[in-house]
């Protein structure tokens, strides 16, 4: 739960800096913060900006 907690926290600081500029890549991996493995399949959704990612099978999105 902290995971997501800490990527809302991150796109939202991303959305309001990227509003202002109206284009951004975003990219990364997401880990579990309990044992630090990549999560496959995670889905990342911004609805102020429309968009949704899904990581990769290292757990990296872009």
């Amino acid at each position: 739960m902290k995971v997501i907690s800490v990527i809302g926290l991150l796109f939202n600081l991303f959305i309001v800096s990227a509003h202002a500029q109206r284009k951004f890549t975003l990219n990364g991996y997401i880990k579990d913060s309990l044992t630090g493995e990549t999560l496959i399949g995670a889905n990342l959704n911004m609805p102020v900006a429309g968009k949704g990612v899904t990581t990769n099978p290292y757990g990296f999105y872009s």
